[in-house]
């Protein structure tokens, strides 16, 4: 599966490599990566930055890159048919390129891993004119993160002088996420022992049975205490011979981003599994792609400061959503990988840390992302999404004059919380005898619900309070709440989130983010999940907050470093409805109108954009008649695209009939089964869903609404 057809090597030479610079007419990237950039809506933002990074030359820049390097990947099908990954080591200047289609390699796999075997064979020896052997490349600076990555074929192996030359197909720059830094250097004395070894039987590969990894607990340690593995992939596509080959890819995350775990066949078997989530990258898929076509795949997992690789091979499946996807933080998947072989090499890599890892060396990305742990007790949360737990006041922020953010965090430190998504709001209660002095002794809750204000964690939540006249909580927040006081919560909860324009965000259509005071708090998060998007993907937002002067306008400096990760496509403005002497710094002053949101989304086309909204009801129901309805100023946005979320009370804004399905238009009884209460609803009056009915009837039925808990209705029957 790793041969090239001659169709490959082109018509006329060049050097030693491909004979043509031109990207096939097909573009960079073979039919199974195009049908994933197209399920995920990135099909024609890829095809046009492919075009301009990919080449089938390795540029200068590159060839001393290649050559300053004591190590770096390769990845070729071995001799049982599965991809594998070696990490070759010598002295610095051990790979040179004599001309841009040419790389010449002074090193072989480490005596013992699966491509040792490869090398050794008279058949991969046998080189023809007409059929070559596919290896892919990755070179990887680490102490400055730093890659770049390339497929090829053998033209010439030397293995009395421990070299080979390769024919340069396709090269392409990496981006640094995930890549932890570390300080390596070359080992002469190891690189001796394993010369002396590759004469020998014991430098023969040894194969284990997948059950070795949960027997071994170095094998074990090292896999799920990883920061960092490779992953080798090959796509053997006869139809398409530019892209028939293999690839190699580094993959990083928090240590305890890798799962070891076992699971039973549909006959019963015990089968071993690793798990690890794919977060946001490049958008290639050059990974993915492959295991849709051939989910053969070999891992190579290295612990530099034992000198010690572990070579685990598989089929792979690419899970594409689920409650683990979601639970984990940053998984955009998963990638699933059933065990059938496995090779671990102790002390024979010839690399040792020149100084040892610590914290200050993970990638800058890691924050974004979670591990297991996190992810197992964020499950569990799930499960009890309905209970409340405790949480501690870890930290206390005025955003505003009149908004004070609180940071909640488990009781328990370093204790995961579930997870939630931008836009979602966290259900909280606090006893009644705190608010009440006099009701010392009173069981009851006061039960309120705030959005939360910053992008998920998985660690803490954040909800910001408005301050409101003769709002009984958030007058006692203010001002009775400390740091290290405790308050009660939920699971977080809530649909308006970037979900409902799903696939706006997936193609790259604008979004338009509008708050009036402290509807920031749903919108903020939304326009941080777009800004870590955008530094992967083109993508247009704009942020609009609306407040009365510059002393009311929360979070300024978070959208502003939000808008800096794209300033190009991602921007911001204020409006201020009552400005004061010295507020310079408002894009409008006045009420949010028409000719305003015109200039806004202006250059833009108002039917392409997505407008999500939050805010007072007033501002609610004027801004969403001024975008369905202002035709004088090209606003005429579809009611499709207008999204909001009312804080409290609020009616649909949409008005005429309600559009929920139901086609009966008698009467219908409903039984409230733990009240035994009755009462008969009409989806045509004013009433437009159960939930209403069970509120309004909770209200009209205490003194007290505070003190009641208002549960989301479970159908029982009907």
């Amino acid at each position: 599966p790793n041969r090239l057809p001659a169709a490959v090597l082109g018509e006329r030479s060049r050097g030693s490599g491909i004979m043509t610079d031109a990207i096939p007419p097909g573009g960079p990237f073979h039919k199974y990566e195009k049908e994933i950039q197209t399920r995920l809506g990135v099909r024609e933002a890829m095809e046009a930055q492919g075009r301009k990074i990919v080449r089938r030359y390795l540029t200068e820049q590159h060839r001393v890159f290649f050559n300053q390097l004591p190590y770096f990947l390769i990845g070729a099908v071995d001799l049982k048919g599965y991809p594998q990954a070696s990490l070759l080591a010598a002295k610095s200047g051990f790979t040179t390129s004599p001309d841009p289609y040419t790389l010449v390699v002074n090193a072989l796999p480490l005596p013992g891993e699966p491509l040792a075997d490869l090398f050794a064979s008279d058949e991969t020896a046998n080189i023809d004119a007409n059929r070559k052997l596919s290896i892919a490349g990755l070179g990887i600076e680490l102490h400055t993160r730093r890659r770049n990555r390339f497929a090829g074929h053998l033209t010439k192996l030397d293995r009395v002088g421990c070299s080979f030359s390769l024919a340069i197909a396709q090269t392409f720059g990496n981006c640094p996420q995930y890549i932890q830094t570390r300080e390596l250097e070359f080992l002469q004395h190891v690189d001796e022992s394993n010369k002396r070894l590759r004469k020998t039987t014991e430098g023969a590969s040894k194969r284990e049975d997948p059950s070795f990894l949960l027997k071994n607990k170095e094998a074990r340690d090292l896999i799920t205490t990883c920061d960092s593995f490779f992953v080798a992939t090959a796509c053997p596509d006869e139809e398409d011979p530019y892209f028939c080959g293999t690839d190699v890819s580094h993959r990083g995350g928090n240590p305890g981003f890798v799962k070891l775990d076992t699971v039973e066949s549909a006959s019963g078997e015990q089968l071993v599994e690793l798990t690890w989530p794919d977060f946001l990258g490049n958008f290639h898929f050059n990974t993915l792609g492959n295991l849709q076509y051939n989910p053969k795949a070999g891992l190579l997992f290295v612990d530099f400061a034992n000198r010690t690789t572990l070579h685990v091979w598989g089929q792979a499946t690419v899970v594409w959503e689920g409650e683990e996807t979601e639970a984990f933080i940053g998984a955009q998947r998963l990638v699933k990988l059933v065990v059938e072989g496995v090779c671990m090499l102790e002390g024979r890599l010839p690399l040792g840390e020149a100084r040892p890892f610590d914290q200050s060396m993970f990638a800058p990305e890691l924050p974004l992302t979670g591990d297991w742990k996190q992810a197992e007790a964020a499950l569990q949360l799930r499960k009890a999404k309905e209970e409340y737990h405790t949480f501690y006041v870890k930290r206390l922020v005025k955003e505003a004059s009149d908004i004070l953010s609180v940071y909640l965090a488990p009781q328990t430190p370093s204790t995961p919380v579930a997870m939630h998504k931008a836009g979602q709001f966290l259900p909280i209660r606090i006893p009644e005898c705190k608010l009440f002095p006099d009701k010392e002794t009173s069981p009851a809750y006061v039960y309120r619900t705030y959005s939360l204000s910053h992008i998920p964690s998985g660690y803490f939540y954040r909800i910001s309070v408005k301050r409101e006249e003769g709002g009984l909580v958030s007058s006692w927040i203010h001002a009775n709440l400390r740091e290290g006081d405790v308050l009660e919560a939920k699971a977080p909860a809530g649909s308006f989130t970037l979900d409902l324009a799903a696939k706006a965000v997936k193609e790259g259509e604008p979004i338009v983010l509008l708050a009036a005071g402290v509807g920031a708090t749903p919108l903020l998060p939304m326009l941080q999940q777009l800004a870590d998007e955008a530094r992967r993907q083109p993508r247009e937002a704009i942020y609009v907050q609306v407040s009365r002067n510059k002393v009311s306008v929360p979070f300024r400096k978070e959208v502003a470093a939000a808008c800096a990760a794209s300033p190009y496509r991602l921007r911001s403005f204020n409006v201020y409805t009552r400005p004061v002497d010295g507020d310079r710094d408002c894009d409008f002053s006045g009420r949010l109108n028409a000719e305003i949101l015109a200039q806004i989304v202006a250059p833009h086309s108002p039917e392409s954009c997505h407008f999500f909204m939050c805010g007072p009801p007033t501002f609610l129901k004027d801004t969403y008649d001024l975008l369905s309805s202002a035709e004088e100023f090209g606003l005429q946005v579809p009611k499709s695209h207008i999204h909001y979320e009312f804080f409290g009370a609020g009616e649909r804004l949409e008005g005429g009939e309600d559009d929920s399905g139901i086609p009966t238009t008698e009467p219908v009884k409903v039984h409230f089964t733990e009240s035994s209460v009755e009462t008969l609803w009409t989806p045509q009056g004013n009433f437009k869903s159960l939930l209403e009915v069970s509120l309004r009837l909770c209200l009209r039925r205490s003194t007290r609404t505070y003190a009641n808990e208002l549960r989301a209705p479970r159908l029982a029957a009907g």
